[in-house]
């Protein structure tokens, strides 16, 4: 914006503030202006809207509106702002809506966010106010720049959440349908065959998981005793509960006399 701001004063170079280079209306006509060559030049100076150059701006002073006889009538400051200041005006309106667009799609979180709080504040009321109160300073093209700008990303901003709001309320009603689609009718029992087959897979992982591991040369049933030829019991069982040990048994229940 600087860079346009600047180039597009230096059409009109016969004033001596600061940054002009003080020319003669003569030779700022004949002088080319960075890559505009002469009749670039005279073809903006000629430019006006409803009277008004448009390389002119409300606080530009009577030396430099001179520069513009040669192209027609030398315009008055009266004429300048009839075309400037509704410029400013539109440019300052479609500032603020196009913020407000910007700032309606924020989310709660990023909207409560003291920054962001302060950034929305600027971009709805001070750079508005900033297009009114730097108006009269800008020549008439760049405020047509800024309105026609304004005006178009306020008209692509509003295609375009337009379209995402219908696609997401189409990916929400096909969530809903398909939802719908899988519950079960209104009267009519349940299908429990699915619930059926997930318990039986269940049931078969559960008892697989619950079966012993076999080693070899490991016995798992230590209860079963081994009997000898004699018909005597070789291996070693648990005692019954409320059974007295048999540690004494094979020997005689004679006590030995004194």
């Amino acid at each position: 914006f600087i860079g346009l701001f600047h180039v597009l004063r230096s059409f009109n170079r016969t004033g001596t503030g600061i940054g002009q280079l003080g020319m003669s209306v003569e030779a700022n006509a004949n002088t080319p202006n960075y890559f505009f060559s002469v009749e670039d030049v005279q073809s903006f100076l000629s430019a006006r809207l409803f009277g008004a150059p448009i390389s002119a701006w409300i606080t530009m002073p009577k030396a430099q509106l001179d520069a513009f006889a040669a192209y027609g009538p030398i315009p008055t400051v009266l004429n300048i702002a009839v075309v400037a200041v509704p410029l400013m005006v539109i440019a300052s309106i479609a500032t603020h809506f196009n913020s407000r667009a910007s700032v309606a799609r924020q989310s709660p979180e990023a909207a409560a966010n003291p920054q962001s709080a302060i950034m929305n504040k600027l971009a709805l009321w001070v750079f508005p106010l900033g297009v009114l109160v730097g108006g009269p300073f800008l020549p008439i093209a760049i405020l047509l720049y800024w309105v026609s700008n304004n005006i178009w990303t306020y008209g692509q901003q509003h295609i375009v959440f337009r379209r995402i709001d219908a696609e997401e309320e189409e990916k929400k009603q096909a969530a809903i349908a398909r939802r719908a689609d899988n519950a079960p009718k209104p009267g009519a029992r349940p299908d429990l065959t699915k619930k059926k087959k997930k318990s039986a897979t269940a049931t078969d992982g559960s008892s697989s998981e619950g079966e012993p591991e076999i080693v070899e040369g490991v016995v798992e049933d230590s209860a079963s005793d081994q009997v000898s030829g004699d018909g005597s019991a070789t291996g070693t069982s648990k005692p019954k509960p409320g059974a007295r040990p048999q540690s004494n048994r094979g020997k005689s229940p004679k006590r030995k006399r004194r």
